[in-house]
Parts: C-alpha cells; structure tokens; sequence
C-alpha cells in the first residue's frame, strides 16, 4: 500500500487555494490603515450622520465616485457597529477576491469542461497573483469589489454568447445586474472591459457569435442607459460624471512624451511583479511552445481580451496596477489553456512551487514583514488620534487633509464621538478651533502637533474651559 508523501499533498491545487485563501484572515484586523483606506470608511458614516445615502460625501464634500461600496460597509456597521470600519472595507475586498477565484473554478470545470485539476489550478492561479493575495485583493479599496463585479459581468456575458435561448434570459439578467452593480462600485470603465471582451470573442470565435452577439449586447446597453439615469437624477451625479470623464481623459492628456514612454516600461514592470507567479509562468509556457496562441479558442479569447484591455491602461501617463483588478481572472484561464499543451506538461509541478513560494511569502509578509513595518516606519495612528482630541479641548475640529495619515485621525475621530456630527473642511465656521492640515499653514494658528513634515495641526480660539492653545508643538514620531 503506497504512502502519501506530505510534499504532493501540499502542492495539490485545492490545498494550495485553501492555504491562499486563509492567508486573506491576518491583514484583516491586524494592521492599520494602509494607503487611502480610510476614504471607504469616513463616507459611510458620513452617509449614516446625513441619511443621505444617495450623496456620497467626504469631510461635508461631495465625492465623486458611486456608492455602492458605503452602502455595503454602511450595512455592516448596522449590524456590527461602527469601531470595526476597516475590518468591514477590508473583509469586503477578500470577498470579493475569493468569490472571483470561486467563479474561475466553476467557469473552467463547468463551461470549459475542463477537468477538476485544471479548473483548480486555474483557481490558484488568480488568488496568488500577488496584486490579488498581497495588494488590492485585500485592501480597503473599490478595486477588488469592482474587479470581481466586472469580471463576473465578463463571464455573464461569456455565457450569454454561447446559451441557448431559455438559460440566455438568466444570463442576460446576471450581465444586466453585475454590469450595474460594478458601475454603482466605481466607474464606467466596467463597460469598456465588457466591450473589448465582446470584439474579442467576435474575432477568435465567429463561429459561434454571429447570431447571439446582438442579443448578448442588449444587457449592457440597458445597464449603460440606467448609469445614465444615475448620473443624470441622483444629487451629485453630474458631478461624478463630469468626474468620471476628468479623471479618466485626464491620465493621457496630462503628460509629456518621456512622461508616456517612461510610464509605459514602469507600468509594464510593475505588471509582471503583481502578476506573479502567473506571470512568470504564462512566459514558460510561451518558451516552451514557441507560441502566444494557446490553441484553444476559449483560451485565446480571454489573452487577447486581457491583452486589449491592458494596453489603455499601459500608455496613459497617470496609471496605477490596481485598475487592472478585472483582467487577472482572464489572464488566469487563459494561462490554463497554455498549460495544456503538452510541451509543459512536465511543467506543472514547478508551477505549483512558485505558488507555493508566494503562499508562503504572503503568510510571512502578513504575520511579520508588514506589521513590523507598520509599527517602525508608520505613526500610531490610534496616538495620534488621541492626541489630537486631547488638544481640542471642545474646540471643533476641522481638516483640510487628504492624505492617508489626515484621513486616517480624522476617521478615528470621528468614531471617537468627541464631537458631533462629523470633521469637514469648512474652519471658517468657526475661530475655537483645531485645523488638520497636511502642509504648514502659516495663517492657520498656532502648531501644536506635528508628524514630520507630513501632518500638521494648527489652534486657535479658547477651548470649553477658557484655555488658550498650547505654546509648544508636540512632534510624534513612530515609536
């Protein structure tokens, strides 16, 4: 009777998912703020003062992007409270993450009729790209929520394509719904990844698309024409559409030529590191059979999709990795069908190290990389918070800082309760005040606290005792 050695079960591919996706737990509730986390934190609660839920709003100003994730934290922070903010945003994007991963699994062993391995496998591939299991997959941002939305938005419309008439009117609902939902999340863009799919798959699989796209196509332009209603009678929604455009038009109008050139090689760089292992091992597989084409329609239909939908995002001068969120799922089946080919056959277990290998760099970097850098090169924010509270002394609090750190107090003192309502920008209301500003502000007050020169908060006025500012600046630094 032959043993199983410890080594071939760790490197099965449903163990390795389950490890994966296990790693998501620590960073949870771990560690603090990270980035500009705190904006999807400070609008829900600012919606939940206001009970304006359809006004998306940051310090008392409007914001520009849809609500659909304040709405999810705000619905959480109903049932579990408002001190667990970050936890919500957070467990929302890993989410999001494992429900892409779940997907990919069902898609391949169910549509592509592919075996159980190789659906799994496909699985793993996406959960350990390290954008997904180490950045943005966790993070308390829009992106892995609209990531998961959009790529199951692709899906939906994969398999209205090819369905027959009856099962197409629930899959031309789900691409409806998912379609909205991603736009409600973050941004139009949701629709120029579900476009560039549908150019693909009339390209690479005419055979099967001649009849079906038209009627595959209708969802979306219904979800489309309902953003447009959105935009056009929500409160602040021409201003997020007028946003929207800004934003988007202005990543490649902004910029010079070195600027496209120079952004282009980093973004491209910076692409390959937050794919791997998958990217790494797309590239054996084009070594090893001396081909971009897998062979198999279905794969050659996501590559090329990915392929397309990556390039706007590769040339614009103002880009960032993490808008890429809705392509890794493509990425993943395309790399499947590489794996097929028998030339890599061989292969598969030295694929299976690399993800390993990154398993065990994000459980490293989870448990003791990342909170040990936290704790020496980042302020507390909690002290910092409590620091800036103390000082008020009743003075109302005001904040003109965006940065991660100002958004971050601010959030915490919010939560605190030590003033009603919520902090805003508008101190002119008021000369009893404590000012947050991310640059020094000579005609602001008094300095009275100070984190390098990334934080500053300015006094004025008489405190609730009659107390005047304090005369000397505390400095915080990292402990």
């Amino acid at each position: 009777m032959s043993r199983v050695q410890p080594a071939s079960v760790l490197l099965s591919p449903g163990v390795l998912w389950l490890i994966a996706a296990l790693s998501f737990i620590p960073l949870l509730f771990t560690v603090q703020y990270t980035g500009e986390e705190a904006v999807y934190t400070l609008i829900p609660f600012e919606m939940h003062v206001t009970g304006a839920l359809l006004e998306p709003t940051i310090h008392g100003e409007a914001y520009r992007r849809p609500p659909l994730i304040n709405w999810l934290v705000l619905g959480m922070a109903s049932i579990g409270g408002w001190d667990y903010g970050l936890f919500y945003v957070r467990a929302l994007s890993a989410i999001s993450s494992i429900v892409t991963s779940v997907a990919i699994f069902f898609f391949v062993s169910h549509h592509l009729r592919q075996t159980r391995e190789n659906a799994l496998f496909a699985a793993v591939l996406y959960i350990t790209c390290w954008q997904v299991i180490g950045g943005y997959g966790w993070k308390g941002y829009s992106d892995a929520l609209f990531g998961s939305l959009t790529f199951l938005t692709i899906l939906s419309g994969w398999m209205l394509l090819e369905s027959r008439a009856r099962a197409s009117l629930y899959w031309g609902f789900a691409a409806f719904f998912l379609s909205f939902c991603a736009f409600l999340t973050k941004a139009v863009t949701v629709y120029v990844f579900v476009f560039v799919f549908a150019i693909s798959y009339v390209y690479l699989c005419r055979e099967r698309s001649r009849i079906g796209f038209l009627r595959a196509v209708t969802p979306f332009f219904f979800s489309g024409g309902l953003g447009a209603v959105w935009y056009f009678m929500t409160p602040n929604g021409r201003m997020m559409a007028e946003g929207a455009s800004t934003d988007i038009l202005g990543r490649y109008l902004d910029g010079s030529i070195n600027d496209y050139v120079y952004t282009s090689l980093a973004f491209s760089w910076e692409a390959l590191l937050n794919f791997f292992p998958l990217s790494l091992i797309v590239f054996v597989c084009w070594v090893y059979t001396r081909t971009f084409w897998s062979g198999k329609s279905w794969g050659d239909t996501a590559g090329v999709a990915a392929l397309l939908n990556f390039l706007p995002y590769a040339i614009a001068p103002h880009s960032h990795g993490r808008y890429l969120m809705p392509i890794y799922g493509l990425v993943a089946i395309y790399a499947i069908a590489l794996c097929s080919h028998d030339r890599v056959a061989h292969l598969r277990r030295f694929f299976l190290r690399l993800v390993l290998l990154v398993i065990f760099i994000k459980w490293l970097f989870a448990l003791v990389l990342f909170p040990l850098y936290t704790e020496k090169k980042r302020p507390d924010i909690d002290q910092v918070a409590r620091a800036v509270t103390s000082i008020s002394d009743g003075r109302r609090i005001y904040s003109l800082d965006e940065s991660w750190i100002g958004l971050a107090v601010v959030d915490k003192i919010n939560l605190s309760g030590s003033q009603s309502g919520f902090v805003t920008k508008r101190y002119e209301e008021s000369s009893n005040r404590l000012l947050i500003s991310r640059h020094p502000i000579d005609s602001a007050g008094v300095l009275v606290l100070r984190y390098r020169e990334e934080f500053f908060v300015y006094c004025s006025g008489l405190g609730s005792a009659g107390t005047a500012c304090p005369s000397v600046a505390t400095l915080i630094e990292p402990t």
